[in-house]
């Protein structure tokens, strides 16, 4: 931890061996006491400070050799509609496939689907990356498109499409 400048190890856990782990996603809850790990196949393991696996989600299809089930973006919200549910955990993966899951930890330690949507109506191809702005409550998109003909003051975003794709409330 920070207190003894990171020479101490706090919790420690394992993971199964990933075929492609360059294709891995991780990501903190807003109050750091989550961890979400997520594996080229598309599964996602989430686990407490100890290191602790807590639960495991499992892709709606799982074929290992097709990478656009991987995970574009894994985000933890803060969740306040229930005291149950600890925090919302949103799984977008390349096809374009967004859910909604509600996360309880402690003695009810839990998941549940809440919602889900497919951008694939608006992204054909799918969607590169996916994250959250917290300050505004926008989950943003890039689309890697090399017919994009990049304006004389966005040369820095040449051949890419960057949109919002859904504003939370």
């Amino acid at each position: 931890s920070a207190k003894d400048d990171f020479t101490s190890i706090i919790g420690k856990c394992q993971v199964p061996k990933d075929p492609k782990p360059q294709w891995r996603r991780v990501a903190w809850s807003y109050d750091c006491t989550l961890l979400a790990y997520a594996e080229s196949t598309g599964t996602v393991r989430v686990f407490d400070l100890m290191g602790s696996e807590l639960f495991v989600i499992s892709p709606v299809c799982n074929f290992v050799s097709d990478l656009s089930y991987a995970i574009a973006g894994l985000i933890f919200l803060e969740y306040k509609g229930s005291a149950q549910w600890s925090a919302e955990l949103l799984v977008i993966n390349y096809r374009g496939e967004l859910r909604s899951y509600l996360v309880s930890v402690g003695t009810n330690q839990s998941y549940q689907e809440s919602h889900s949507f497919n951008f694939s109506t608006y992204y054909p191809h799918g969607i590169n990356a996916a994250v959250y702005h917290p300050g505004h409550r926008l989950v943003l998109d890039w689309l890697n498109i090399s017919c994009i003909v990049p304006s004389n003051n966005c040369n820095i975003l040449q051949g890419f499409h960057f949109s919002i794709i859904c504003h939370l409330h």
